[in-house]
């Protein structure tokens, strides 16, 4: 197991809404926020952004893309999708909030179009004791512990070989026996888990497949 420690996440604001997906059950699909003087001026998202493939949706909060959810349900931002472009450009959510919505418009910018990948969640039960196989990155803070690459010898490499469905790099271990962790929490408890005898272990690990655009 190859860790490395990347920067603390960068969250905006401090408290979430409760938001009901969409239909959308995984893959990548576009979104265009609408920026009027009728909508709120800020984003309004709590985001996780240890991860440079894109910024990870933690929370939905007042702001432009809870008006977009409650006029769009069918296309709905939800916790865990990651944001993958903002207007076609690779970047995090940090940075565009940063702007103000009115400086936007008065620029001529009337919306905002996000590329975002739903992930789908695999349940991961390894029974025997050894190596993850995994190199993984994560910070004190983050969703999880996000995977950078499956190395060919491994318990995952194994699960893989078993499965149609492959965990692959830029997926993230989202939560241990049903209990979602922090990065340094699910790091800790990872290794007290691998080197008990007696393995059983179930992982919640998100999938994100970016290749196909809805």
């Amino acid at each position: 197991m190859i860790l490395t420690e990347v920067p603390s996440v960068h969250v905006l604001d401090q408290e979430s809404r409760v938001v009901v997906p969409g239909p959308l059950t995984s893959g990548s699909f576009k979104v265009t926020l609408t920026l009027t003087d009728q909508v709120p001026k800020q984003l309004g998202l709590k985001v996780d952004n240890s991860d440079a493939r894109g910024s990870m949706i933690m929370g939905i909060t007042e702001g432009v893309v809870e008006h977009f959810n409650l006029q769009n349900p069918e296309r709905a931002l939800s916790v865990y999708d990651r944001i993958l472009t903002v207007d076609g450009e690779p970047t995090t959510i940090t940075e565009v909030h940063r702007l103000r919505m009115s400086s936007l418009a008065k620029e001529g910018a009337n919306s905002l179009e996000l590329l975002v990948s739903r992930p789908q969640v695999l349940a991961v039960s390894l029974k025997k004791q050894g190596s993850l196989g995994l190199k993984m990155k994560y910070s004190g803070s983050s969703a999880g512990i996000i995977i950078d690459s499956v190395l060919p010898d491994g318990l995952i490499a194994d699960w893989n070989q078993s499965h149609p469905k492959q965990i692959a790099p830029g997926d993230r271990i989202i939560a241990l026996d049903g209990v979602t962790l922090a990065g340094k929490s699910m790091l800790e408890e990872l290794k007290v888990r691998l080197g008990e005898t007696g393995l059983n272990m179930d992982l919640s690990i998100l999938h994100y497949d970016d290749a196909q655009t809805q």
